[in-house]
Parts: structure tokens; sequence; C-alpha cells
């Protein structure tokens, strides 16, 4: 079976690149992914800057790893969401999966793989439109090897103070989840206990066909209980790729147009862009010692 994929994107070309990859190594179905590119485009980016995000589109469609770009204007907004209601679905699915460009899904959900798993309960519960994979609220450096993720290495983020970041923890044994972070009660599906009951916006959710998911109807009801995402954007300000310096470049310009665009987030972009900032110089003085 094929099933479509929409990611929304917004710069930030290597997370885009980890949340892709994850998908078509993870999937038991064959991804067909739309990347929605929500105003990262000519004309408000640099063009090295924009060229860096355009090189991988343009190998990633070359490689049918990604589907098809849809490039929406500037300014970014939560309009974006909006593009599902424009896109014809590519693949007969009854279901779709939509995420952010910076999750991750799961190596395997109760030995199945996570799409395979997440389509069979929504088969076995039409009521319900949409179901997010679980997100933890702080995490742990081995809850994220778990995922995969090894970008930021443990002696990196150990050089940088990491566990200053309130979203990290230093064990896993008992990580807060979305539920504690919107002091909401962790309600098990009286039907189903794989199925938690709470509203929860779209990072990684499976979709019920036909509905289309826009910014009115973006909460869903409902998490697996036991299916995961790692949201590697929390990982935005330890990650440096020493091999392409237009990626720190992006991430510095990334936020910056977040803080202009996001008003009511204005101070917390202001003060991500400043850390990353920090740590990019905190890393470089610890090499110099170290070489």
């Amino acid at each position: 079976m094929e099933i479509d994929y929409y990611v929304l994107c917004f710069g930030r070309t290597d997370f885009t690149r980890f949340t892709v990859d994850s998908i078509l190594e993870r999937a038991g179905f064959t991804p067909r992914i739309t990347l929605i590119n929500n105003g990262w485009i000519p004309g408000i980016i640099p063009d090295a800057l924009h060229g860096y995000w355009a090189a991988f589109v343009d190998d990633y469609l070359r490689q049918k790893k990604v589907a098809r770009v849809i490039n929406l204007p500037f300014p970014p907004f939560m309009g974006t969401l909006n593009a599902f209601s424009q896109t014809p679905f590519l693949t007969d699915s009854p279901f779709y999966f939509i995420t952010d460009n910076d999750c991750l899904p799961p190596r395997e959900a109760e030995g199945q793989p996570f799409d395979a798993y997440c389509c069979s309960i929504m088969r076995d519960h039409p009521s319900f439109y949409k179901i997010g994979l679980r997100l933890y609220r702080k995490i742990s450096l081995a809850y994220a090897e778990q995922f995969g993720f090894t970008a930021c290495d443990r002696k990196t983020m150990e050089a940088l103070s990491y566990l200053d970041d309130d979203r990290f923890v230093p064990d896993h044994s008992d990580l807060p989840d979305l539920f504690d972070a919107m002091g909401q009660p962790r309600i098990v599906y009286e039907k189903d206990d794989r199925i938690l009951l709470m509203n929860c916006d779209t990072t990684f959710s499976l979709v019920r066909k036909p509905v289309l998911i826009n910014k009115g109807n973006r909460l869903c009801k409902a998490s697996f209980a036991r299916c995961e995402t790692l949201h590697i954007g929390y990982f935005e300000p330890f990650y440096f790729n020493e091999k392409e310096p237009r990626s720190t470049e992006e991430l510095v310009l990334y936020h910056r147009i977040r803080a202009l665009t996001l008003p009511e987030f204005h101070q917390n972009y202001v003060q991500r862009e400043k850390k990353y900032l920090e740590n990019r110089e905190a890393l470089r003085a610890a090499r110099r010692d170290i070489g």
C-alpha cells in the first residue's frame, strides 16, 4: 500500500532531511512524501541559503525520496495547514500522515512498522478522524538514541551544558509527556487502551480521508498510547553541521524570521537565536582548547 505524507517545512534543510529519511527507513508501507515549503523562497531568503534548500529538494525529487514540493508564499503562518485543502492526494490509502519537518517516527511500535500499527488502530475506530503520535515535552539523550538520532552527539551536548535547557532531563525513566505539560488528565480510551484521549496539535498525526486538516480543525482528540514521535527541534541549539556552514546560517535566519512573523513567540525565538550563537562560540572555544 502507498500512503501520503505531508511535511510542513520552513528552512532547516538538515532537519527536513532527517525527518524524510526516518520516514523512508521505518515505514512498512510505501511513503509518497509531499514537502509543503511555507515561505522559504527566493526573494525572501538570500540566494546562497535558498540554494542549500533547493539542492536538497532537487536531489530528493531526483531520487524519488520526495514525490513533490508545494511552495507557499511568504510570510510563513499557520495558514500553511490550509495547503491540505488545495492539494490532491497522491495515493488511494484511506489515511494520510502529517508532520512538521523536525519529527522522527519510532523504529517500530509493538513489533510492527509504525505506519502499519497506526493504520490498524485507525481502521478499528472509525469515529476518530485524527490520532497523533505521543509526544514527550522533556526528553533525555538516551530516549533520543532509541530513535536513532545521533546528529547531536553526547560529547557536544555535554560540552554545551545541555541540561541547562529545561527540555532535557538526565534519564528517561519518567518523562513528562504532553498531558503533563498541558495539565490534562491522562484518560485511556475505554474501548482500546492503545489510545489516549486529549486534544493535541499537528505534530506527526494520522488523518482519515476525506478529512482535510486546516487551521480550524488541526487539534485532534486522541494520541497513540504506545507509538511516539521524537521532536528533534529540541536539538536546534546544539546542532552544528561542520561540513556545511550554510546549515548554521539557515538556523540563525530561521529564528530571526520566526521572531518577526510570529509576534506571539517573538521573545522565544530571540532567546533561541541567542542561545544558538552562544553555543556556537562555546563549541569553537572548546575545540580550540582540545586542539
